[in-house]
């Protein structure tokens, strides 16, 4: 694996090693030698109230180009607190390294006495020089491949564990499906049963956990009746709380009304503002008094919201087209809040003195 010469690969991963010491043990040395491969005795540390010394270098591992960073960072106090800001609050992978730079005459630490050191903490140690390279190439690599694999693996953990999640939601939902081991039945207005595990409705609703944990009807005969509620729509619901995937809300077309009445009433709030984010994409002049209603009624703010702008920027036309006798007919003053704020979102006269101001929607 060779550092030098290698920036012709696009970057493509990167890696970030870390050289910790105090301020003129030689880190700048180091990386300098590895980097450029030369050695200035007179170099200068950095400060250590200023960032670190900071390199890149490009390399290949196994075919993929790899842009590793070299960070080196002084002082003992400001050290952990200058990588806590890097790296967001997170400290990097541990690097198992622990590099000795000795200059020529100076040494106050043997080998062997260094040695045990590090092993006492369980890490690698290598005697390295900067003067005359002794090492450098030898001590680096190693790190940054580790580094390199250690990412690799967490991120293959990562799709891994994702996979695992969208396969459970996958078994769950074929669990339903196929009613297997089901111990509660939901009977719905049209005299469908649908067969569900208590287990699951209580840990996926507020609702049914309610029900059954407490010395209720339906939890004593196992059995829920749901006069308001079709099968399809209830079925549409279980369906959601056992695999957890929105991506079907677009296939139940004119029953996501009826669903989201049922979300919101058995408290599934995923599926719920899924159906209010459906219906928002959906608001007409011909359907805005009737999802303003339901938005009302059944306290879909984001939807109700959305609904009385539109309304309201169209207010003459949704008039005309008896949006306003919906309205009365649901009453519960939903009209008149329409329509003063309407008025309120009128800009100011042109003669008027006043200065224009943005002013709040009405509250619901």
């Amino acid at each position: 694996m060779a550092f030098p010469g290698m920036n012709t690969y696009r970057q493509t991963c990167f890696t970030r090693a870390l050289v910790i010491g105090e301020s003129g043990v030689g880190k700048s040395s180091l990386i300098a030698r590895l980097i450029r491969n030369d050695f200035d005795p007179y170099i200068k540390s950095s400060d250590t109230s200023m960032c670190g010394d900071f390199q890149q270098s490009q390399a290949l591992i196994d075919g993929q180009p790899v842009t590793a960073e070299l960070w080196g960072i002084s002082g003992k106090g400001v050290a952990c607190n200058r990588i806590q800001v890097w790296y967001g609050g997170g400290f990097p992978t541990r690097l198992n390294g622990m590099l000795k730079s000795i200059r020529a005459g100076q040494r106050a630490v043997s080998c062997t006495e260094a040695k045990a050191f590090a092993d006492s903490y369980g890490i690698n140690f290598v005697e390295t020089s900067c003067m005359t390279g002794v090492n450098i190439s030898y001590a680096f690599p190693p790190v940054i491949w580790e580094v390199f694999y250690r990412v690799r693996l967490a991120r293959e953990a990562e799709g891994q564990l994702a996979l695992e999640r969208a396969s459970m939601s996958e078994h769950y939902l074929k669990m339903y499906l196929k009613g297997d081991f089901t111990d509660f039945t939901i009977m719905t207005s049209d005299g469908r049963q649908l067969l569900a595990h208590r287990s699951v409705l209580a840990a996926r609703s507020e609702v049914f956990r309610s029900m059954l944990t407490h010395k209720t009807k339906e939890n004593s005969k196992r059995c829920c009746k749901i006069s308001d509620i079709d099968g399809e729509t209830m079925d549409a619901v279980l369906r959601f709380m056992y695999g957890g995937c929105l991506t079907g809300i677009d296939n139940l077309g004119p029953i996501v009304e009826k669903v989201l009445r049922a979300s919101g009433k058995y408290a599934v709030d995923g599926l719920f503002h899924a159906c209010q984010l459906y219906l928002i994409n959906t608001i007409n002049m011909e359907n805005a008094a009737r999802l303003l209603v339901l938005a009302d009624m059944h306290s879909a703010w984001q939807l109700r919201e959305l609904t009385l702008r539109f309304t309201a920027r169209n207010l003459n036309a949704f008039m005309a087209g008896g949006g306003g006798v919906e309205l009365d007919d649901y009453g519960q003053g939903l009209k008149e809040e329409l329509v003063r704020f309407s008025t309120l979102r009128k800009p100011p006269s042109p003669k008027s003195d006043q200065p224009s101001s943005v002013l709040p929607p009405t509250s619901a």
